[in-house]
């Protein structure tokens, strides 16, 4: 086995323009049958460093770890947030609901009527009604006993 295992040489094949057809360098013209064109290349680069690159890739992971753990931080404040108004708001409607029976219970017929009574009001005994277009007063009227 020889060292260029896989190599193959080729023919360089020139364009000429004359009779614009390919021609072999074997064929060519004297010009370019004196040996190949050669032209200078730059040297190769020396092998990069890949650890910024590595540090890169660390710093992406690291702050999408970071994103994700304040994310994370609140939606947990978020959710304890809507779990204390969810409290409070059941706190005020049992307050509501307490202070409208209250209510209920004090503006009942009979509480109004001992309420009146605790403050020296006397029931009515006749009905009267004063109508405001000019000042007359309808029916009998009579001061209330006590």
């Amino acid at each position: 086995m020889s060292t260029t295992d896989g190599a193959t040489a080729r023919v360089l094949r020139q364009f000429d323009p004359a009779g614009g057809q390919e021609r072999s360098a074997a064929g060519a013209s004297p010009a370019v049958a004196n040996g190949p064109r050669l032209r200078v290349v730059r040297a190769p680069g020396a092998d990069r460093s890949r650890a910024p690159f590595a540090l890169l890739c660390g710093a992406v992971v690291l702050g999408a770890l970071v994103l994700a753990l304040l994310l994370n931080v609140q939606m947990a404040h978020g959710s304890f947030v809507s779990q204390q108004l969810e409290v409070d708001l059941a706190r005020t409607a049992q307050d509501t609901q307490k202070l409208q029976s209250q209510v209920d219970a004090a503006s009942s017929p009979a509480q109004l009527a001992r309420s009146a009574r605790e403050l020296g009001m006397q029931p009515r005994s006749s009905q009267a009604f004063l109508r405001l277009a000019d000042g007359k007063v309808l029916g009998a009227t009579k001061p209330a006993d006590g």
